[in-house]
């Protein structure tokens, strides 16, 4: 939630300003994006700092919702604003990836991009928009090969970007945010995770959708970055950097929504275990820190299902803001958090059994080696056996991380 609000930077045209949200000052950007003017992009250009290729002598000017339209006498431009300046957006271009449709050139106010800048190609579909035509023709084949390539093109991206730069599991200021978001949501739900190896810090994209997603003319699958959310901004603003399963999680949120629809609990499941799978299907394992980015995603010690909690509480948070109803697909979710947890407490019990059969087994060979009585062997057999008994229990109660909340 917003809880207050002090003065800050601003021009003849923008008012920059400095917000509380989850108790964490952000930045904010404020300006009426359709009665900005040319003599306004001019006067903006002076008062900020500008990188890359931004085009500075301007013949017209469209301003729409959260985006402009620039033409100018070397060709048009799509400039896209970010009501909430957070990423740094030239560290991640260092990455290079041929699957992110990287911009051109951007307009950043302390180091944080306010305005990203592309050359203007003119509308295309998205992926969204060809997901929702195979959900609403039932071509369920189709959606799951569209939605494995998307995840191919995010598992890419992320292996790249981890490789400019990528730091250790941040478990406390995560699990920070956590208790901030479900207190701003007044969720009844409680969940913390210890974030286990295999889910280290990395240059992120922030909340992404299907829009972002398009063909390029070769036919590879490229990823436009998006502007930040409310949570992305509150992470710049205490300095944290997330795990690359946010941005998958953000993934399946609105793939949730989009499935809105008569579909069956199993094409649910299937639909995002493509995702998933395309996803996890990238050569390379710096995205989850040398584990085998299947490990990663499992729910035990958080995996992808604490990031689709955090991502369900987060549009919870902005939706309150705004005033717009809550997402389906969020709420539905945070109604099935606690039989998760409950779930967790029983693979927790069976762990604790197999370690302590194993333990049983283990003292029982010593004891058989040193002769210390007939009882030896019988208890290391005993020891052994309920150790792989419990843990054949424990592999098969983890429920896979497509099936987690579905």
């Amino acid at each position: 939630m917003v809880d207050g609000r002090s003065d800050g930077f601003s021009t003849s045209s923008i008012i920059f300003e400095k917000i509380e949200i989850l108790s964490t000052e952000v930045n904010s950007l404020i300006f009426e994006v359709r009665d900005f003017t040319v003599e306004n992009w001019e006067d903006m250009l002076g008062s900020f700092e500008t990188w890359g290729e931004v085009p500075r002598k301007i013949n017209s000017l469209i301003g729409e919702d959260d985006h402009m339209l620039i033409q100018t006498e070397q060709g048009d431009y799509k400039v896209q604003i970010s009501n909430y300046p957070a990423a740094g957006m030239r560290a991640r271009i260092r990455s290079e990836d041929e699957r992110v449709d990287w911009p051109c050139g951007g307009i950043s106010y302390r180091e944080s991009d306010i305005m990203l800048i592309w050359p203007h190609g003119g509308p295309g579909l998205t992926a969204e928009d060809v997901l929702r035509r195979h959900l609403h023709s039932g071509d369920i084949d189709s959606a799951v090969q569209l939605l494995e390539r998307c995840g191919t093109a995010l598992g890419s991206a992320h292996e790249s970007l981890s490789a400019v730069w990528s730091g250790p599991p941040n478990s406390k200021s995560w699990n920070s945010v956590l208790t901030r978001l479900e207190e701003a949501t007044d969720s009844r739900t409680l969940w913390r995770a210890p974030f286990r190896p295999g889910m280290p810090a990395v240059l992120t994209f922030g909340t992404l959708s299907f829009s972002c997603f398009t063909e390029s003319p070769s036919g590879t699958m490229r990823i436009r970055p998006t502007t930040p959310q409310l949570t992305d901004a509150v992470g710049k603003s205490l300095g944290i950097e997330w795990p690359a399963l946010r941005d998958l999680a953000s993934l399946l949120n609105e793939l949730g929504e989009l499935c809105m629809t008569d579909l069956s609990s199993d094409h649910k499941t299937l639909l995002r275990k493509a995702l998933i799978d395309g996803w996890q299907s990238v050569e390379g394992s710096l995205r989850t820190g040398g584990r085998k980015p299947r490990k990663a995603l499992q729910i035990l010690g958080g995996g992808l299902a604490i990031w689709e909690y955090e991502q369900a509480l987060s549009r919870t948070m902005s939706s309150r803001k705004t005033e717009n109803t809550v997402h389906y697909s969020s709420r539905r979710l945070l109604e099935t958090v606690s039989s998760v947890q409950r779930r967790l407490f029983t693979i927790r019990i069976l762990s604790l059994l197999s370690i302590t059969g194993l333990a049983t087994g283990m003292i029982g060979s010593l004891a058989i080696i040193f002769d210390s009585g007939q009882f030896a062997l019988p208890a290391s057999l005993a020891g052994y056996s309920v150790f792989a008994i419990m843990r054949v229990l424990y592999a098969k109660a983890a429920p896979p991380p497509e099936a987690v909340f579905n």
